[in-house]
């Protein structure tokens, strides 16, 4: 993963990259158990709603696209 700041006038923003080491597959259902199921194993009981009510206050908008990388039109 890699996180990347916009360096422009305006509102901060922030951009995340995530590489999927094993492909799409892991996007399909059932590839893991789902977020809050994990999150709470590693935080403890309860902490996936207070991660998501941190998420609510800090977050005003966010969104997401898909993007592929292709070596035939890269240059490296």
């Amino acid at each position: 993963m890699a996180v990347y700041q916009a360096s422009s006038s305006g509102q901060n923003q922030y951009a995340v990259v995530t590489r999927y080491k094993q492909g799409l597959k892991e996007r399909e259902n059932g590839f893991r158990k789902p977020m809050k199921e994990r999150y709470e194993a590693v935080n403890g009981e309860d902490s996936w709603d207070h991660y998501y009510d941190l998420l609510k206050t800090c977050v005003e908008k966010s969104w997401s696209e898909l993007l592929y990388y292709r070596a035939d039109l890269s240059s490296k």
